[in-house]
C-alpha cells in the first residue's frame, strides 16, 4: 500500500473568497433544484467560491466550497488538470457544493426542455478560470496558523427540534486573527422554495454576513453540507426570505457559541486516501440520473470516488453525493475520530444517497446507500493497514486521468466488478 506525505511540518494555511454570481442581464440563466426550467429573474445576493489551501510538511490539501447545487466529476477533473498543468498543488483536491437550490444549473438537468439545453457553458468556463486562479492566490497567501476544533450537537435552526451535529474547524494567526473557518452541518440551502426565481446563496448569505461581522470580514468561511433529504422538509413547506435569514443567523450564533469551547490542536501532517467506486453499485447509472438530451445529474462516467482526509485529531469523509441523515450518521460512526466532518457533494454529484434498504426508493436507487457504506468501510479497512516505509513507496499506477483526491495520495481501486 503506497503512503505519501510522510514528512511532518508546521501547518500553513492560505484562503481566499471570490464572487461567482452569474450574469443574468440579457441571458437565460436557469436555477438548479426543485423545478426544471426555472429562469432567474434577478440577483438577491452574491454566490461565492471559497478556497482553502493547507500544507504540513510535504503534504498539501486544497478545499473549495461553492454556493452551487452540484458539480460533476468531469468539471472537477478539468479544474484539477488545469491547475496541475500550471504548476499548482492540486493533486489532492476537494471541491464541494452546498446543494444550493437558488443557484445556476451547472450540469444541464434543470435547463433541459423541448427547446434543448439552456446550460450556460460560458459560466462553466468562467468557473474553471476562477477556481484555478483562486488556488494560485490561496497558495501564495500561506501562513502559519493555530487550528481550533470543536464538535457539538445543536438544534436544527429550521425545524427547531431536530438535533444536528455541528463540526467547526478554525485557523487563527499568532495574533488570534481568524484566517478561515470550516463549518460542517446537515442543512441544505433550500429555504426559499420552488417559486423563488432570485439568485441567492439562501440562508448561507446570512451565515457568512454574521460570522464575518462577528470576528473578521476578511476571514474565509467555508460551508460544507453533511446531509439532507431528497424532498423539502416539512419545516420548509412555507418558504420565505425571513426563514432564510433566521436560519442563517441562528446557525451563525451556534457556530459562535461552539467556538467559545474550541480546542487548540496540533496538526503537522495531512493524510489523504480515496477509493474508486461505481455510484450505483453495478457499473451503470440508473435512468433517473440521466436527464433528457445531456449528461446525468453529475457525470456520465460510471465511476466516482470516496475520500478520507486526516488532519491531526480530525477526519473528513468525502462523499460524492448528498447523503441522507441515516447515511451521514453511519459514516460519522465509521470515521471514529474526536472531530469528524462529512462533506457531501464532494468532487461529484451522483445525486441523493438514500437510507439503506428503503423499500419505497429501492427500485429507483438500487440501494445506493448500502453500496456507499460498504465501499466506505472497505476504504477504512485499507487505511488501517500499516504504512509502507517511505523508501518502499511507489508511484500510483493510475496515470490515465488526473482525478480528485488522487495523484500524490493513496489510491484504492474498487473491488466491485463491472457488469
Amino acid at each position: 500500500m503506497e503512503r505519501y506525505g510522510v514528512k511532518r511540518g508546521p501547518l500553513l494555511v492560505g484562503a481566499i473568497k471570490r464572487p461567482i454570481t452569474p450574469t443574468i442581464k440579457g441571458r437565460r440563466v436557469f436555477i438548479a433544484g426543485d423545478e426544471p426550467i426555472r429562469q432567474a429573474s434577478d440577483i438577491h445576493d452574491e454566490l461565492w467560491a471559497r478556497a482553502l489551501v493547507l500544507r504540513a510538511g510535504d503534504s498539501t490539501l486544497v478545499m473549495i466550497a461553492l454556493d452551487l447545487f452540484g458539480l460533476s466529476r468531469e468539471h472537477v477533473s478539468h479544474i484539477q488538470e488545469q491547475a496541475i498543468e500550471q504548476g499548482l498543488p492540486a493533486q489532492n483536491l476537494i471541491i464541494s457544493c452546498t446543494r444550493n437550490h437558488s443557484g445556476p444549473d451547472t450540469d444541464g438537468q434543470w435547463s433541459t426542455g423541448w427547446l434543448g439545453s439552456g446550460l450556460n457553458m460560458r459560466y462553466i468556463y468562467f468557473l474553471y478560470r476562477e477556481l484555478v486562479d483562486m488556488i494560485r492566490l490561496a497558495e501564495q497567501s500561506l501562513q502559519p496558523v493555530q487550528p481550533f476544533l470543536v464538535r457539538e450537537t445543536i438544534h436544527d435552526p429550521l425545524s427547531g427540534d431536530t438535533l444536528q451535529e455541528l463540526a467547526v474547524m478554525q485557523f487563527r494567526t499568532a495574533e488570534d486573527h481568524p484566517v478561515a473557518t470550516l463549518v460542517n452541518v446537515g442543512l441544505v440551502p433550500q429555504t426559499l422554495g420552488a417559486q423563488n426565481t432570485s439568485i441567492s446563496a439562501d440562508f448561507l448569505h446570512y451565515l457568512y454576513q454574521a460570522l464575518e461581522a462577528w470576528q473578521a470580514r476578511d476571514q474565509v468561511v467555508l460551508y460544507t453540507c453533511a446531509e439532507g433529504e431528497e424532498t423539502i422538509p416539512s419545516a420548509l413547506q412555507v418558504p420565505s426570505w425571513d426563514q432564510a435569514e433566521r436560519a442563517g443567523q441562528e446557525l451563525a450564533q451556534a457556530v459562535q457559541d461552539s467556538l467559545e469551547n474550541a480546542e487548540a490542536v496540533e496538526i503537522d501532517d495531512i493524510r489523504m486516501w480515496s477509493r474508486s467506486i461505481e455510484p450505483n453499485g453495478n457499473g451503470r447509472l440508473p435512468k433517473w440520473l440521466q436527464p433528457i438530451g445531456g449528461s446525468r445529474n453529475g457525470s456520465s462516467a460510471t465511476h466516482s470516488k470516496l475520500g478520507l482526509v486526516e488532519l491531526g485529531p480530525a477526519r473528513i469523509a468525502v462523499l460524492p453525493g448528498l447523503p441522507a441523515p441515516e447515511i451521514s450518521l453511519q459514516v460519522r460512526k465509521m470515521v471514529d475520530a474526536p472531530f469528524r466532518f462529512v462533506v457531501g457533494m464532494g468532487n461529484d454529484d451522483i445525486g441523493w444517497i438514500p437510507p439503506q434498504q428503503n423499500p419505497e426508493q429501492a427500485s429507483r436507487h438500487t440501494d445506493k446507500g448500502t453500496h456507499i457504506l460498504d465501499e466506505f468501510d472497505r476504504l477504512l479497512l485499507e487505511v488501517q493497514q500499516p504504512d509502507i516505509p517511505e523508501e518502499e513507496s511507489l508511484e500510483p499506477d493510475d496515470k490515465e486521468e488526473s482525478s480528485p483526491l488522487a495523484g500524490s495520495m493513496q489510491e484504492l481501486d474498487a473491488a466491485t466488478p463491472s457488469s
